[in-house]
């Protein structure tokens, strides 16, 4: 689940890193590729907890899975993009994605442990976020910047999927 949020962590912010080959793509103005951020954040602020209290009875495996595979397609929707709009709307798929995965898995972790360990396991899914501010941006720009813009979308896409994949085989049905 800290892959999962590691994914997340870059996705949130990794805009800022990439922002001038994204305006040069697109040939917009810098502050226009900067409500990408703007975008995603209120994509997720307002759907978090209306996506969170919708899938309460819903299994967090499969929560888990499908906020995931949000992420996977949002960064492939951006990866692939041909217009600013394009990008646009994969943010905003890639926000609801994360607005349903960090509290599922924030959840999914303390259900899993024994209550003298969950705020272990919890830290531990947020080790993820804390290591992609830290580690994960810094290279989510660098090989922007160096390979394409393109590589970190599709870097993200990549960890997305293999997060759903190992999640999905390693979660117990009933969580």
């Amino acid at each position: 689940m800290s892959i999962g949020n590691f994914a997340v962590g870059i996705g949130v912010l990794v805009i800022a890193g990439i922002i001038e080959p994204l305006a040069e793509t697109f040939e917009v103005s810098l502050s226009t590729i900067g409500l990408l951020v703007t975008v995603y954040a209120v994509a997720y602020a307002l759907s978090s907890p209306i996506l969170v209290s919708l899938t309460g009875r819903v299994s967090r495996r499969a929560i888990l899975a499908v906020a995931l595979l949000l992420l996977f397609v949002g960064n492939v929707l951006a990866a692939t993009a041909i217009s600013y709009a394009i990008v646009f709307v994969g943010r905003i798929i890639m926000a609801f994605g994360a607005a349903i995965y960090t509290p599922a898995a924030t959840a999914t972790a303390a259900a899993l442990t024994a209550p003298e360990d969950r705020g272990k396991a919890i830290a531990f899914v947020y080790t993820g976020f804390t290591a992609a501010n830290a580690l994960g941006l810094p290279l989510g720009t660098f090989l922007g910047l160096n390979y394409g813009w393109r590589l970190t979308f599709w870097l993200l896409a990549i960890m997305a999927a293999m997060s759903a994949g190992f999640l999905w085989r390693g979660l117990p049905n009933d969580v």
